[in-house]
């Protein structure tokens, strides 16, 4: 039970790498219940501790589990921040374009994984920074990707922009 709110972004991570789809809506379900599934993972860990029966395989099992989502936000930041990098070096375009997508149905850590690398993969000469994000409210699922782009006229940006919002789609997401 306590890993059933972390298992979630495991399962989407699978799902978008199967299917393709969406996200399911694990997070808007399990999400708000997550501090206190997390909580009994600690009381049964200490348990195990003090009476001596650690299995420390399921222990260290269960915790990785637990920090899924932490573990897919901090590969998020860093695989961007790359990303940025290379960019940096190829901005060699006219124009550039910040464009900002409400996305009604991204719901975790994982949904945001397949936006940005839905986004970097789909223009990586033109997009110079990528980034997508839940809602600030926690209002349920919904969320939002800002996006830098470099062309070199202005009818080569509302291709890319209508190539983006197609890709995202094509993903399996509202937009």
């Amino acid at each position: 039970l306590p890993l059933l709110s972390s298992s979630c972004c495991s399962i989407q991570l699978i799902i978008n790498a199967i299917t393709g789809l969406g996200c399911a809506g694990f997070n808007t379900l399990l999400g708000p219940l997550r501090s206190y599934f997390m909580s009994v993972l600690l009381f049964s860990t200490i348990t195990s501790i003090t009476t001596r029966k650690v299995d420390l395989i399921r222990i260290v099992f269960s915790w990785i589990v637990a920090v899924t989502p932490e573990i897919v936000h901090f590969l998020n930041v860093k695989r961007r921040e790359k990303l940025q990098r290379r960019q940096s070096i190829n901005t060699q375009q006219d124009l550039q374009c910040k464009l900002e997508l409400q996305i009604s149905d991204m719901g975790c850590v994982a949904c945001i994984q397949k936006i940005e690398s839905t986004l970097w993969n789909s223009f990586p000469d033109n997009i110079v920074d990528a980034a997508a994000r839940l809602h600030k409210d926690k209002r349920g699922k919904g969320g939002e990707a800002r996006i830098v782009i470099n062309c070199s006229s202005a009818g080569e940006t509302e291709d890319i922009i209508q190539g983006i919002i197609r890709k995202i789609e094509e993903s399996g997401f509202n937009c």
